[in-house]
């Protein structure tokens, strides 16, 4: 499980795999067969068609805002929606939860 302070800011990576049903291969999503995705935080929702969500070597990465991550409760859920390029199927998945330690000043700096 992640853990995170309310009132930090910065990228949170994340790693996709396509798992084959039959030979149990995992293949790395990467974002030449992406056309979209969609990832949420605690009911924060970014997008890659939005500019949001950024690929580099290897991990999406989720632009946590401090004024986001001060509004978090103890504990949010994470999920993705990932859409391939060139085809219909749109494959989401929940991910567990972070842990959010509280900050005990509650305001931006």
């Amino acid at each position: 499980m992640i853990t995170i302070m309310q009132g930090d800011q910065y990228f949170i990576p994340f790693t996709f795999y396509y798992v084959d049903d039959e030979t149990e291969e995992r293949t790395l999503i990467e974002d030449d067969i992406v056309s979209d995705m969609l990832i949420t935080i605690g009911g924060k929702t970014k997008s890659l068609s939005d500019g949001d969500i950024i690929y580099s070597d290897g991990e999406w990465l989720y632009p946590l805002l401090q004024t986001e991550s001060l509004e978090f409760p103890p504990y949010v859920k994470v999920s993705a929606r990932i859409k391939f390029s060139g085809e219909n199927d749109v494959i989401g998945e929940q991910f567990g939860t972070i842990e959010v330690t509280p900050a005990a000043a509650k305001v931006e700096i």
